[in-house]
């Protein structure tokens, strides 16, 4: 992609070859068909047709404190994400902590890029955990995240 202004920019036709992905500073860059998807450490990107999409728009997360919350999968064009919803940075909690109260912790879904379409399947939910889970459960659903 090239500038054109401070906020357009145009495909760059004097590039003869362009790798399949390209990594930048807290995101990287996929090319899949005609779309470009920008993955950041908590959002996906999908450039298709001139448009711009913030895939996970309302899957936003509130608390956690993770270095990066979305994952490239080892499936081909899929991605995986954790959405906290403690409001706090506790990732996890160990019985006995001050001020437990039990409630929702996190869900960690999978979404996967289709050709056909050129486009993002709705999110799956595939795990979705409580506080009362603990930090064993949390370690172990982290791994499933870059699965």
């Amino acid at each position: 992609m090239k500038e054109i202004d401070g906020d357009t920019f145009k495909i760059d036709d004097d590039l003869s070859n362009i790798k399949e992905k390209m990594k930048l500073d807290n995101s990287e860059v996929f090319f899949e068909d005609k779309s470009i998807i920008i993955m950041t450490y908590d959002n996906l990107y999908l450039i298709n047709d001139g448009t711009g999409t913030d895939v996970l728009g309302i899957y936003k997360s509130s608390g956690g404190n993770l270095e990066k919350k979305v994952y490239k999968s080892d499936i081909n064009k899929q991605f995986n994400f954790i959405v906290f919803s403690n409001d706090e940075k506790m990732n996890c909690y160990q019985a006995g902590d001050e001020n437990f109260v039990d409630g929702s912790l996190y869900k960690i879904y999978t979404i996967k890029y289709n050709s056909n379409t050129n486009m993002f399947s709705t999110p799956k939910e595939i795990i979705s955990r409580n506080k009362s889970a603990g930090c064993a459960v949390y370690e172990d659903d982290l791994k499933t995240l870059s699965e």
